[in-house]
Protein backbone atom coordinates (compact mmCIF):
# COMPACT_ATOMS: atom_id res chain seq x y z
CA UNK A 1 0.00 0.00 0.00
CA UNK A 2 1.58 3.75 -0.76
CA UNK A 3 0.83 6.43 1.02
CA UNK A 4 -1.43 9.12 -0.05
CA UNK A 5 -0.17 12.74 -0.42
CA UNK A 6 -2.11 16.24 -1.03
CA UNK A 7 -0.75 19.35 -1.48
CA UNK A 8 -1.65 20.73 2.22
CA UNK A 9 -0.21 16.77 3.82
CA UNK A 10 2.97 15.62 2.48
CA UNK A 11 3.75 12.47 3.69
CA UNK A 12 6.88 12.55 5.54
CA UNK A 13 8.92 9.15 6.56
CA UNK A 14 9.28 8.59 10.25
CA UNK A 15 13.28 8.10 10.41
CA UNK A 16 14.96 5.42 12.24
CA UNK A 17 18.89 5.49 12.10
CA UNK A 18 20.11 3.19 14.52
CA UNK A 19 23.89 3.19 15.18
CA UNK A 20 26.08 0.04 16.44
CA UNK A 21 24.97 -3.79 15.86
CA UNK A 22 21.47 -4.95 14.77
CA UNK A 23 22.55 -8.08 16.65
CA UNK A 24 20.30 -10.62 19.14
CA UNK A 25 21.89 -8.13 22.03
CA UNK A 26 20.46 -5.30 20.79
CA UNK A 27 17.23 -6.32 18.86
CA UNK A 28 14.93 -5.37 22.06
CA UNK A 29 16.71 -2.13 22.78
CA UNK A 30 16.00 -1.59 18.55
CA UNK A 31 12.61 -3.24 18.25
CA UNK A 32 10.96 -0.14 21.07
CA UNK A 33 12.50 2.56 18.82
CA UNK A 34 11.48 0.90 15.56
CA UNK A 35 8.18 0.07 16.52
CA UNK A 36 7.25 3.58 17.80
CA UNK A 37 8.74 4.88 14.61
CA UNK A 38 5.84 2.66 13.18
CA UNK A 39 3.36 3.75 15.66
CA UNK A 40 3.38 7.55 14.12
CA UNK A 41 1.00 7.00 11.05
CA UNK A 42 3.26 7.41 8.29
CA UNK A 43 5.94 5.60 6.06
CA UNK A 44 8.95 4.35 7.80
CA UNK A 45 12.73 4.84 6.49
CA UNK A 46 14.82 2.79 8.39
CA UNK A 47 18.72 4.08 7.42
CA UNK A 48 21.20 1.19 8.93
CA UNK A 49 24.36 3.59 7.21
CA UNK A 50 25.49 3.40 11.18
CA UNK A 51 25.36 -0.24 11.48
CA UNK A 52 28.06 -2.01 11.65
CA UNK A 53 27.09 -5.78 12.49
CA UNK A 54 23.98 -7.80 11.70
CA UNK A 55 22.85 -11.23 12.56
CA UNK A 56 20.31 -13.22 12.29
CA UNK A 57 17.99 -11.73 15.18
CA UNK A 58 18.52 -8.37 13.05
CA UNK A 59 17.17 -9.65 10.24
CA UNK A 60 14.12 -10.96 11.74
CA UNK A 61 13.79 -7.50 13.09
CA UNK A 62 13.75 -6.06 10.16
CA UNK A 63 11.17 -8.80 8.61
CA UNK A 64 9.00 -8.07 11.40
CA UNK A 65 9.16 -4.73 11.16
CA UNK A 66 8.18 -4.68 7.33
CA UNK A 67 5.27 -7.37 8.38
CA UNK A 68 3.85 -4.62 11.61
CA UNK A 69 3.98 -1.82 8.98
CA UNK A 70 2.05 -3.48 6.64
CA UNK A 71 -0.21 -4.73 9.15
CA UNK A 72 -1.09 -0.97 9.37
CA UNK A 73 -1.07 0.36 6.06
CA UNK A 74 2.26 1.81 6.25
CA UNK A 75 5.21 1.73 3.94
CA UNK A 76 8.83 0.11 5.26
CA UNK A 77 11.75 1.34 3.67
CA UNK A 78 15.25 0.22 4.27
CA UNK A 79 18.71 2.19 3.21
CA UNK A 80 22.60 2.24 4.00
CA UNK A 81 22.89 -1.45 4.27
CA UNK A 82 24.64 -3.09 1.29
CA UNK A 83 22.61 -6.50 0.87
CA UNK A 84 24.07 -9.02 -2.28
CA UNK A 85 20.84 -9.70 -4.85
CA UNK A 86 20.74 -13.46 -3.92
CA UNK A 87 20.06 -12.23 0.22
CA UNK A 88 17.42 -9.72 -0.89
CA UNK A 89 15.32 -11.90 -3.19
CA UNK A 90 15.17 -15.02 -0.29
CA UNK A 91 14.05 -12.35 2.32
CA UNK A 92 11.55 -10.59 -0.21
CA UNK A 93 13.26 -7.37 -0.12
CA UNK A 94 14.30 -5.57 -3.65
CA UNK A 95 17.92 -4.21 -4.06
CA UNK A 96 18.49 -1.82 -7.31
CA UNK A 97 21.92 -2.65 -7.61
CA UNK A 98 24.22 -5.45 -5.50
CA UNK A 99 26.46 -2.82 -3.88
CA UNK A 100 26.93 -0.49 -0.88
CA UNK A 101 25.77 2.84 -3.22
CA UNK A 102 21.95 1.85 -3.67
CA UNK A 103 20.25 1.05 -0.86
CA UNK A 104 17.53 -1.93 -0.40
CA UNK A 105 14.27 -1.01 -0.40
CA UNK A 106 11.93 -3.71 2.11
CA UNK A 107 8.46 -4.57 -0.61
CA UNK A 108 5.62 -6.65 0.22
CA UNK A 109 3.12 -3.80 0.52
CA UNK A 110 0.21 -4.40 -1.86
CA UNK A 111 -1.74 -1.83 -3.08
Amino acid sequence: MTATTTPDTPATAAPWAPQGTLTIDTVTEHWAALHACIGQGQPVRADLAGITRVDTAGIQLLLVARRTAAGVGQDFSVSGLAVPTETCELLGITNDAANAAHPATVVGQEG
